[in-house]
């Protein structure tokens, strides 16, 4: 755990005398001050209602705005410090209440105490770091669970959806480049009125199993015979070919030269 900060400290003099329903209702009254306080955290101003802090009164920053903090006890050896918090301005208007932490980190701090939890900008802190805030100002032993991180999951989904899209993309230009050979190899069969020599009844047999693989990898990818169609005839172009039909799963298609 972390050290408590040494303004802290004589509170914890008096505070073992004050009891819990006193506590409760220490913070700043209407009458003496304003229904609300203001933190001047690390250069950066909030302003936080009294009542807020009232749910928390054993935490920092309820202690730091209730009149017992406030410096009320004259006997108190930080009166002098007290006294530099009580400071008012020209106008009348009670000073922010210096805290020499985060002021950006502090905005999770105010939602954990609204809220119970908090939603954190992807990348912008990692939650381990608001827990050493959290415990910093008295909020101990909350959970992880209470931090989750905005669009960490829509983050996710799209890296997916992305590599299932680069799969696709994959796939189609292999097959692409299966049916413009396949489609080759049978004009030159037609030429030679289908006298096949043997290395090319090969590679045609290699050819297929190739095809069938590729698509077997597209059904369990769940990606159907049109959106296979779509995507295989964006390369086919390239070779002045068109795919008319495809059956993915029995590994079928037909290719033909592409209409001017």
């Amino acid at each position: 755990s972390f050290c408590r900060p040494f303004y802290q400290r004589p509170l914890d003099r008096a505070h073992k005398f004050i009891s819990q329903d006193e506590r409760i209702t220490m913070a700043p009254s209407s009458s003496s001050l304003s229904s609300t306080v203001k933190f001047n955290v690390g250069g950066k101003v909030y302003e936080v209602s009294c009542s807020l802090l009232n749910r928390y009164p054993d935490t920092m920053l309820a202690r730091m705005a209730s009149d017992t903090w406030n410096g009320h006890d004259d006997d108190d050896a930080t009166t002098t410090n007290n006294h530099n918090r009580k400071k008012r301005s020209a106008d009348g208007e009670t000073k922010p209440l210096f805290i020499e932490r985060d002021g950006e980190r502090f905005q999770f701090v105010l939602d954990y105490l609204r809220d119970g939890k908090i939603l954190l900008p992807t990348t912008k802190v990692s939650p381990d770091a608001i827990l050493a805030e959290l415990d910093y100002f008295g909020l101990d032993n909350v959970s992880l669970d209470a931090i989750s991180v905005r669009g960490r999951w829509s983050c996710l989904a799209m890296l997916q959806k992305m590599e299932r899209r680069h799969q696709l993309v994959d796939a189609c230009l292999q097959l692409a480049r299966l049916g413009y050979a396949t489609f080759q190899a049978e004009n030159n069969a037609a030429r030679i009125h289908g006298q096949l020599k043997e290395p090319a009844t090969t590679a045609i047999f290699d050819r297929q199993i190739c095809r069938r693989d590729i698509c077997r990898s597209l059904t369990r990818l769940g990606f159907d015979d049109e959106q296979v169609k779509i995507t295989l005839n964006r390369y086919l172009a390239d070779f002045e070919l068109e795919c008319t039909s495809i059956n993915v799963k029995s590994a079928e298609l037909t290719v033909q030269q592409l209409e001017n």
